[in-house]
């Protein structure tokens, strides 16, 4: 999938945790957003399309391999946001960053 420039969705964390999973990413040219947080399908998917700003800046500036995370943060005023962080690129992990 990641040959045809798709990108997946896991609720997986531990893959980041993974040397074998972040190799098997890394290596295939995957691009990966992990949903974090303990809720319904309904409500990842929702957190997802509320994040999607973020997301798309990150599938702008990185066109390589990549893991990052789609998580709810609070802002300030009190209100809930979600939005992408990127965790580690490919030329990171290159690096050694992750290992």
């Amino acid at each position: 999938m990641a040959g045809k420039g798709w990108i997946a969705l896991s609720h997986d964390d531990n893959i980041r945790r993974d040397p074998d999973a972040v190799r098997a990413v890394m290596e295939n040219g995957g691009r990966l957003f992990i949903l974090r947080g303990a809720c319904a399908h309904s409500d990842l998917a929702a957190m997802f399309l509320q994040a999607q700003k973020s997301v798309r800046n990150i599938l702008r500036k990185n066109p390589g391999a990549f893991i990052a995370a789609v998580r709810r943060s609070i802002a300030r005023g009190g209100f809930v946001r979600a939005e992408a962080h990127l965790w580690l690129t490919y030329e990171q992990w290159v690096r050694g960053k992750g290992q």
